[in-house]
């Protein structure tokens, strides 16, 4: 290998010049201002973590914060949504979303959230006389320290220390209702102890109905009742409850913003649920197929290139397939169809046999597309069956290089035998990057706010100056985990793989020559 360093691959380290000083100076300098910029922001606005910490009430006080007039009470009540929104309705369509939070809305410090409507004194109510303004900071002409007086009949859930409202309807026990025999056949049987006609409020003019095992009867009485009764319905009641004169109208907002709450609480309950299939399939089992993936290379380098080649090819040719047949080009029969849901149809479970097999005939049977719809499919064929031709002719003229590369790989995977610490290094990058993109979120929210430095052209500067910072700090991570496993794996091949005379042990000798040159 001698002169390869001449106007070759390989440069004397004596002869590389480096211009990564001034590019982490540069970096250095943005970090710099970043971090000044974001200690300044803390500090021409002081609430900005408090914020972060607690919920605001009306009156400018931290719900919770220990110290204040409102320490004991540690959450934000919204008693009036749907008011609020009325009254500042062409704001709210007229603001951009990023801008809500100028909406004034009523809050409220309150002890625990409420669980809804109570029908026994004492009924709760919230605000009044006896709610600690101590340290309200509205001071505008006219401003009244003694909130209002309201009362909540939502249930509500807690987030953040927000108590979001979820339902202001509360279920009734069912009931079951006997139609055939009717009421009055039932009450000629004495062993059945009815005493009289069920009353349905929705269908007053049904009155011949009668309950089945009400409260009180026996259960040889519910068990005649039950044998007698040949049709019965379950009725199923829920109540609604509103402040006096409130309608569908006067809590519309409450209830679309409950919908979406429960929705959100759906979610995360599922994932609640479902955290350890999370943990093994979203954490440990990537974790365990890189060090499969690792040994497989190391052990089977060529079968897992071709067999990637092998899908690759595979893919594209399934694509042009079911473009042509889209396009028009391919007609599937449909005894063929048939055989291929069948087949579906026995690996899939038998809930979701009609779904995948709907999905299977969408794929193989064109539908009824629009003209300009079936010449994009005509052109996307052309284009797909373009590209695997091209795929095909590169693998063949690139037949040695595959080869080349099956070798490098085998040769390259050994270095996890050696620093088994490179397939967990990636989890450090992660670390960093998960600290960055908070970092960045937040200080982007300090910067943002507009109070902080006036909402103008000095906002927007800085915000640029954030996001760029904190973009550049991204790629800086992930360039040092490249960089840092790259050279780990060169020195490892310069001078462990050399000593051990891999398939490329010359070439790794001479190159450690030259790198100490």
């Amino acid at each position: 290998m001698p002169g390869l360093h001449e106007g070759g691959v390989y440069e004397p380290r004596s002869n590389r010049c480096c211009t990564d000083i001034l590019c982490l100076v540069l970096l250095l300098a943005v970090w710099i201002a970043m971090g000044t910029v974001t200690v300044l922001s803390v500090r021409r606005e002081p609430d900005l973590l408090d914020r972060l910490r607690y919920p605001q009430d009306e009156y400018g006080q931290f719900c919770g914060k220990p110290g204040t007039a409102t320490a004991d009470l540690r959450f934000s009540l919204y008693p009036i949504l749907d008011a609020d929104f009325r009254n500042q309705a062409s704001a709210a369509i007229s603001l951009p979303f990023w801008e809500y939070y100028t909406l004034d809305l009523t809050s409220i410090c309150v002890a625990e959230c409420p669980d809804g409507v109570s029908l026994a004194a004492p009924v709760p109510v919230y605000g009044g006389e006896d709610y600690p303004t101590g340290d309200a900071t509205r001071t505008e002409p006219g401003w009244d320290p003694t909130p209002p007086e309201f009362s909540y009949t939502f249930r509500t859930a807690e987030l953040f220390y927000r108590c979001l409202p979820l339902s202001n309807r509360f279920d009734a026990p069912a009931k079951e209702l006997c139609a055939v025999p009717d009421c009055a056949a039932a009450m000629g049987e004495a062993s059945l102890g009815v005493a009289g006609c069920a009353e349905v409020v929705s269908r007053p003019e049904e009155m011949t109905t009668w309950e089945l095992c009400p409260e009180g009867a026996s259960a040889a009485a519910c068990e005649a009742q039950q044998d007698f009764c040949s049709y019965s319905v379950r009725v199923e009641t829920s109540q609604t409850f509103r402040p006096s004169g409130g309608d569908d109208e006067t809590d519309t907002m409450t209830r679309k913003l409950a919908s979406y709450v429960a929705l959100t609480l759906r979610i995360w309950d599922s994932v609640v649920a479902s955290y350890g299939v999370i943990i093994v399939l979203g954490i440990a089992f990537p974790i365990l197929f890189g060090f499969v993936y690792a040994l497989a290379l190391y052990l089977f380098a060529g079968v897992m290139v071709w067999t990637l080649l092998v899908l690759l090819i595979l893919g594209m040719c399934t694509l042009s397939v079911i473009l042509c047949i889209h396009a028009g080009w391919v007609v599937i029969p449909a005894d063929v169809i048939a055989v291929f849901q069948t087949a579906v149809g026995i690996v899939a479970s038998a809930n979701a046999t009609a779904a995948v097999t709907a999905d299977a005939q969408a794929l193989l049977v064109p539908m009824a597309v629009g003209s300009t719809s079936k010449d994009l499919y005509i052109v996307f064929a052309v284009l797909s069956i373009v590209a695997t031709l091209l795929i095909l002719i590169w693998i063949c003229l690139s037949w040695r290089a595959i080869r080349r590369t099956i070798a490098i790989t085998h040769e390259s995977s050994k270095v996890f035998s050696t620093l088994p610490a490179l397939m967990v290094w990636p989890l450090v990058e992660l670390v960093y990057l998960i600290g960055f993109i908070i970092y960045g979120i937040l200080g982007l929210g300090f910067v943002a706010y507009p109070p902080v430095w006036g909402g103008g052209t000095t906002t927007a500067a800085l915000c640029i100056l954030h996001v760029v910072g904190t973009l550049w700090s991204i790629q800086f991570v992930r360039a040092c985990d490249y960089t840092t496993t790259a050279g780990a794996v060169s020195y490892w091949f310069c001078t462990t793989n050399a000593e051990r005379a891999g398939c490329c042990g010359g070439a790794a000798r001479s190159c450690r020559g030259w790198a100490a040159g």
